[in-house]
């Protein structure tokens, strides 16, 4: 009898507690898909915490695998939280499917972040894409994103195009878009010819020989 309690007892010892066991879990990091799922959580704090793995994780394709799916959630919250991962990592496989939401997604801040987005996960195929969301989209939080995007850019497309702009808002009388788009021409070429835009025009007809695909970098956090 006492050989038996003695051998219950150092099995006792030998196998973890269920506390024990919910402590080991805790430690292990949860899998993406985990994480993604997260992101559909109805607390901000759960969402944010989960964007931030997903953010720091070092294989963008597994990334974009396991959230893909949550830019179709029904949360507006959840769309824009796995853009926030999509523009960190800088997903080029999302480049599709964010540009969609560019155009269609209901949400007028989705959109604007989507817009943010394209700006740094496929910068050669966004100006078209900025350019319409500047001219027809019907909320303008999501124009003024797609005007101050293309000047992020920096390149000598989006150069062109924000002269486009310059002079619709001009001939609109539109002095908050004709302003934006001067700042965003300044921040894409490091110059200043306000609304003038036979000066802007022939300055990047100056450029067009030179051998480089932007004009300036700014930060883009």
């Amino acid at each position: 009898m006492l050989a038996v309690l003695s051998t219950l007892t150092a099995l006792a010892f030998a196998l973890p507690s269920s506390a024990e066991e919910a402590a080991a879990a805790e430690r292990e990091p949860p899998s993406l898909d985990v994480l993604a799922a997260r992101l559909e959580s109805s607390d901000r704090a759960v969402r944010d915490g989960a964007a931030e793995s997903l953010a720091r994780h070092d294989d963008a394709r597994d990334v974009w695998k396991a959230v893909e799916k949550m830019l179709r959630s029904e949360s507006p919250s959840t769309r824009r939280a796995t853009i926030r991962v999509i523009r960190k990592l800088r997903i080029e496989e999302a480049d599709a499917a964010v540009a969609r939401l560019l155009r269609k997604d209901p949400d007028p801040k989705v959109r604007r972040d989507a817009s943010h987005a394209l700006a740094e996960v496929a910068p050669r195929k966004a100006v078209s894409r900025l350019r319409s969301a500047a001219q027809y989209d019907d909320d303008v939080i999501v124009r003024r994103a797609a005007i101050q995007d293309l000047g992020r850019l920096g390149s000598l497309d989006a150069a062109r195009t924000l002269c486009d702009l310059l002079e619709e808002a001009i001939a609109a009388d539109d002095a908050y878009l004709s302003t934006l788009a001067q700042r965003s021409l300044t921040l894409a070429t490091g110059r200043s010819f306000g609304t003038n835009l036979e000066g802007w025009r022939h300055w990047i007809a100056t450029r067009e020989t030179v051998s480089t695909e932007v004009f300036v970098t700014p930060d883009r956090p």
